[in-house]
C-alpha cells in the first residue's frame, strides 16, 4: 500500500479514530494490528521473517538479562551473556543477508525464488541495536513479545526511519495519548 494512495489515507484516518476512541490498555494493540496489516498489504511472506527476527531478539535479550541477574559481577556476567549476543547477531544478520544477497542471486537466476522482505534493514538494525543495548545494560529487555513486535513493525517508521532505540520509542508506544486538536 503506497503512502500516497487513497487506501492508505482512509486506513490512517480509521486508525486515528480507533486509537483515540478505544481505552488506553488496547491502544498499543490497535497500533500493532495496523502495523502488521501494513506489512500484509505488501504480502504475507515477510511476516514469518519479521516475527522470527523479533523472537530471536526477544529471547536472546531476556537470556542476556538473566545472566546479569544470576551473576552480580559485571565482567563475568558479560562473558556469560556474550554467546546469546552472538546468537542474536548471527540470526538477525542472517535474515538480512538472505534478503539482500538472495535478491542478487534471484536476479541472475530466474529459477530461484527469494522472498523480498519489506523494511528488512530497518527492523534488523532496530533489533540489533536493541539486543546490543540490553547487552551493554543501556536498556531493559522487553517482557512482552508483542510489544517488542510493535516497536519493530511500527509502520510510520518502517520505510523512512530513522532507526529508533527501544528505550526511546517503546515507552512512547506504551503511554496513553489523548486527542489534542493542536
Amino acid at each position: 500500500m503506497s503512502f500516497t494512495s487513497f487506501e492508505f489515507i482512509f486506513s490512517a484516518l480509521l486508525l486515528i479514530l480507533l486509537y483515540y476512541v478505544l481505552p488506553k490498555k488496547v491502544q498499543w494493540i490497535v497500533l500493532l494490528a495496523a502495523s502488521l496489516g501494513f506489512y500484509l498489504t505488501w504480502g504475507w511472506e515477510a511476516l514469518p521473517f519479521l516475527a522470527g527476527s523479533t523472537f530471536i531478539a526477544w529471547i536472546c535479550a531476556r537470556l542476556i538479562s538473566g545472566k546479569y541477574k544470576e551473576i552480580k559481577d559485571p565482567a563475568p556476567a558479560k562473558k556469560q551473556a556474550r554467546p546469546f549476543l552472538l546468537l542474536a547477531l548471527t540470526g538477525l544478520l542472517g535474515v538480512l543477508l538472505y534478503s539482500k544477497i538472495g535478491n542478487v542471486i534471484a536476479r541472475s537466476d530466474p529459477t530461484v525464488r527469494i522472498i523480498s522482505i519489506l523494511g528488512v534493514s530497518y527492523f534488523t538494525f532496530s533489533l540489533v541495536a536493541y539486543v546490543v543495548d540490553v547487552y551493554h545494560r543501556k536498556a531493559q529487555p522487553e517482557q512482552n513479545f508483542f510489544r517488542l513486535l510493535l516497536f519493530v513493525s511500527y509502520f510510520p517508521k518502517i520505510l523512512q526511519g530513522p532507526i529508533s532505540r527501544q528505550n526511546f520509542l517503546g515507552p512512547q508506544l506504551r503511554e496513553e495519548h489523548k486527542f489534542n486538536y493542536s
